[in-house]
């Protein structure tokens, strides 16, 4: 979780400066689905999925593959989902650099 709440915070930053509104459209069907009653596995794979589709559109594959590998060494076994309907694009780096996030150094 301390290496989550290290990187979320900038893959969000980016998200929210690159998201399209389509973007915003399917975080919003995402969280609609999370507040139905679902089982624990339902909700985590959800979860992960809404995560997911975050890093995705910051359009920047390293940071999405950072989050999943994240994901694989918290949670042995389970692989990061697919998040229909997303194509990530392919910037690799921020036109505004710096850090952000909780002091953690953007990535790019």
């Amino acid at each position: 979780m301390e290496v989550r709440a290290c990187i979320e915070p900038s893959v969000t930053a980016r998200a929210a400066r690159r998201a399209t509104p389509a973007d915003i459209v399917q975080l919003h069907a995402l969280l609609d689905a999370m507040r139905r009653e679902l089982t624990r596995r339902e909700f985590t794979d959800l979860d992960r999925t809404f995560h997911r589709a975050i890093a995705q559109y910051t359009r920047n594959p390293l940071l999405l593959r950072l989050l999943d590998r994240v994901y694989e060494i918290g949670e042995p076994g389970r692989r990061a989902p697919e998040t229909p309907g997303v194509e990530p694009g392919c910037p690799t780096t921020d036109p505004r650099g710096g850090r952000t996030g909780r002091g953690c150094p953007a990535a790019s």
